[in-house]
């Protein structure tokens, strides 16, 4: 029996006869033709299931909601009659990741690199925020088209990736053509990417997840290094995607993988292999962080000086963890409702609100069905791998002790809210169990028959108790919500016959398996399509490409101040105002922002400046600090009344006013004040009776010259994100004060010589004059990124230089 179980583990780990010869010529025509028509299929679906993005001009973001947000929502019901409501209220899709991209975009094709970003929170490192994944392929299709295109085919871009990649690690497997395309089918298309398509740096890290462990399978199998680099190169493309959440979670897939192909290796006996792979899996993920070091290294800056760097208590942390009914989910993706739907009242089960984006994690009837077969079938060593992933996912995603490793192990886990995520590996190992258990499947078809059926009549039994009782015993819950979700018990039911339609139909197709092979698979592959293009097109978002440039009369007379100049927008609510990010979107500077990563001080600065007078937190133009941070116009969805320094100027859409006392963008200190702690620099700016020309610092300042009987004024222009020229009587021993906000990687200069630059009034930017001249040069070149742009060519040469090596190689055995 032991001898058996060596024999097994050996031949999962040898090459096969296939994999052992040379193949002719004609031979690789042959095979690369047999895998061109998956190959094809996969393209079509991922331009095909999202075609109204892609073919028919839609934005895939949720721009719908700039229709009833400030200022452009006092446009929307005359330009665009037919609208009614949001699609979908996906706000991070349109506040972040569509401001962030356009301005990626733009930069890029203007030949600047975006390493800050000057329209939110008076100025913030842009690379630093990771999410914004400058630096990632992706993104600089952003460059070549307009954003409201690029979206949608970026999207296409990435489906394809990732189906493609999954296709051919299932193959790499010695999968069958119709079970690996099975497998990669549910992988492009699984609930948590569908989830977050509108934030893609969530939804891009997974998708090289399979190209990470066809290097490593492909090492184990041929002992070539080539393989662990190419492995590398995936690594340092998942990390360049922007999402270290995610990326750790595919790391541990990845490491757990490395781990399990060197066991096996170890079972067998080849200790030497076990140790390398061991060794090469480690050095794939160092190059591949290497190689994403020019975007990782300004992150690993920020976090520690960022409103995240303190963390979350373990405690807290569970909070958010997914309720375990919610796991229902995988089987009836909307028995708990649907944002798209506006009934998503499963939000509210937990002891704290969670977003659809954070629980979903569908992917098909059909893998449910399928799965266990793998367990029986010749790579159950594979399936068993994978369904304790499975159950990994689960187990971390509802918040039990397990994930206590994760929180205390891994550097950085406290500060990653989102624990329900952790369900990304049980929706990829379900993907990767779908076509394995094809696979068995299709085996047992020839010699197997009955089987099959035996299998099929199970599993769908099973599968069908769990769906039915667990979506009756929701729908019993859901007559408590008719009064305020009116209809829900039928949307419920409706759910509940969906299921078993899916469940019929899709055994039905099993049960074909041993008498009409082809027509089945065929038919298994094109349902499951059919079945998760419902959920994609249901809830991502495709809006006319107007609802994003509709015109604003507000907008137009705040770009028409001649002088740099920021804007405050204030509502009633987080969404009825010019939401913060937005701004980007009409080319403004905001004192506000929304950030995944922002710089500590200036959040507390901002959050200092605020209070609840409308409704909620939000900065208070009453008082005078707010004017220190250029806040020029205010923008209000209400009438302020009588705010002294405000000048109401239109009242069309909305109220804007212009703020008399805002502070130039750049000015001379002439007073200062010295106190003892940061603590109480952030006290006396935000008292009423604060002056916005007094600097309060702790400690002394370097050259600090006498007050003067008038603040000296100057000019700022500013070329690109990352540039600014001041000009003005300079004098030594002068400080020039800026409304923009400190950060390392800022130098000043006044022609050759360099001034100190130094962080005054809590969170903003001072420059120490040196000598006389007229003219001081400001530019942001963070020696993090300077490092990590260093690390990367060196890692990307000695891939390069690997890659080479294999090629030369190749050339020489060949006859």
């Amino acid at each position: 029996m032991a001898k058996r179980r060596r024999d097994r583990a050996r031949s999962a780990l040898e090459p096969t006869p296939a994999e052992r010869s040379t193949p002719s010529p004609a031979g690789l025509r042959r095979g690369v033709r047999s895998e061109l028509a998956p190959l094809l299929v996969i393209a079509a679906l991922s331009v095909g299931m999202i075609w109204r993005v892609t073919l028919a001009g839609r934005v895939m973001a949720p721009g719908d909601l700039l229709l009833i947000m400030e200022p452009w929502r006092h446009s929307a019901r005359q330009l665009f009659p037919e609208f009614q409501r949001p699609q979908n209220p996906i706000l991070d899709g349109i506040q972040q990741f569509y401001p962030w991209r356009k301005f990626a975009g733009e930069s890029l094709r203007n030949g600047i690199l975006p390493l800050w970003n000057p329209h939110e929170l008076c100025g913030t490192p842009f690379i630093a925020n990771n999410q914004s994944a400058a630096f990632y392929p992706e993104t600089w299709l952003h460059a070549l088209l307009r954003t409201d295109r690029a979206l949608g085919w970026a999207t296409a871009l990435h489906f394809f990736t990732s189906g493609a990649l999954m296709y051919w690690f299932l193959r790499a497997l010695a999968l069958r053509r119709t079970a690996a395309l099975l497998g990669a089918i549910a992988f492009m298309f699984n609930g948590f990417v569908v989830g977050w398509l509108c934030f893609p740096s969530f939804r891009s890290v997974p998708a090289w997840l399979p190209g990470m462990l066809i290097g490593v399978e492909m090492a184990a199998r041929t002992r070539r290094m080539s393989w662990l680099a190419l492995a590398a190169l995936f690594v340092g493309l998942q990390f360049l995607a922007g999402n270290l959440h995610i990326s750790l979670l595919v790391l541990i897939v990845f490491a757990a993988y490395v781990l399990f192909r060197s066991a096996q290796a170890f079972r067998v006996g080849d200790r030497g292999v076990a140790g390398w792979l061991l060794e090469g899996g480690v050095a794939a993920a160092v190059v591949g962080g290497l190689l994403a070091a020019g975007q990782l290294l300004p992150v690993v800056e920020l976090a520690p000086v960022s409103s995240r760097a303190g963390g979350i208590p373990y405690t807290e942390i569970l909070k958010l963890a997914t309720p375990a009914p919610l796991l229902l989910t995988g089987l009836l993706p909307d028995i708990f409702g649907n944002p798209a739907d506006y009934n998503h009242w499963g939000a509210e089960l937990g002891p704290v609100y969670r977003a659809y984006t954070e629980t979903t994690w569908y992917v098909g009837v059909l893998p449910w069905l399928i799965g266990a077969a793998g367990l029986l079938g010749r790579l159950r060593s594979q399936a068993w791998f994978w369904l304790g992933l499975l159950v990994l996912g689960v187990v971390w995603a509802i918040g039990t002790p397990a994930y206590a490793l994760f929180y205390y192990l891994v550097p950085g886990a406290p500060s990653l809210s989102g624990l329900g995520r952790a369900i990304l590996l049980s929706s990829t190992a379900l993907c990767v169990l779908a076509g394995l258990g094809l696979d068995a499947l299709l085996d047992w078809c020839r010699d197997h028959p009955a089987r099959v059926r035996k299998h099929v009549a199970a599993a769908a039994a099973v599968v069908g108790l769990v769906g039915l009782i667990g979506g009756a015993l929701v729908w019993v819950r859901s007559g408590a919500l008719e009064e305020s979700l009116p209809g829900i018990g039928g949307y419920t039911s409706l759910q509940l016959g969906r299921f078993a339609l899916l469940l019929a139909l899709t055994a039905g197709l099993l049960g074909l398996l041993p008498t009409r092979r082809r027509f089945a698979a065929a038919g298994l592959v094109a349902l499951l399509a059919v079945d998760l293009y419902v959920g994609l097109d249901k809830f991502t978002p495709a809006v006319p490409r107007e609802f994003l440039h509709v015109s604003s009369r507000t907008v137009d007379l705040i770009r028409a101040d001649p002088d740099p100049v920021r804007v405050l927008s204030l509502g009633t609510d987080a969404v009825r105002r010019m939401a913060p990010n937005t701004p980007m979107i009409a080319e403004l500077h905001d004192i506000q922002g929304s950030d995944s990563l922002e710089i500590g001080a200036s959040r507390r600065l901002v959050n200092a400046l605020s209070t609840d007078r409308l409704g909620f937190l939000q900065p208070d133009p009453a008082l005078p600090a707010v004017a220190l941070l250029g806040a020029k116009y205010v923008h209000s969805a209400v009438d302020l009344g009588e705010v002294p320094g405000l000048t109401l100027i239109s009242s069309g859409e909305g109220w804007l006013y212009r703020n008399e006392r805002a502070m130039p963008r750049a000015f001379g200190g002439w007073a200062w004040e010295v106190v003892t702690t940061p603590d109480e620099v952030l006290r006396r700016m935000a008292a009423p009776d604060y002056d916005p020309h007094t600097v309060v610092t702790v400690g002394r300042l370097p050259h600090a010259g006498v007050a003067t009987a008038e603040p000296p004024t100057f000019t700022v222009s500013y070329s690109g994100p990352q540039r600014a020229t001041i000009r003005g009587s300079l004098n030594p021993g002068q400080l020039v004060v800026l409304t923009d906000t400190h950060y390392p990687g800022w130098r000043a200069f006044q022609g050759s010589r360099e001034c100190p630059v130094l962080p005054v009034n809590f969170a903003l930017r001072g420059v120490a004059v040196e000598t006389s001249g007229e003219t001081l040069e400001l530019v942001y070149l963070p020696a993090s990124f300077r490092a990590g742009l260093f690390m990367a060519l060196c890692a990307a040469g000695l891939l390069a230089g690997i890659g080479a090596s294999a090629a030369a190689g190749r050339r020489r055995c060949r006859p």
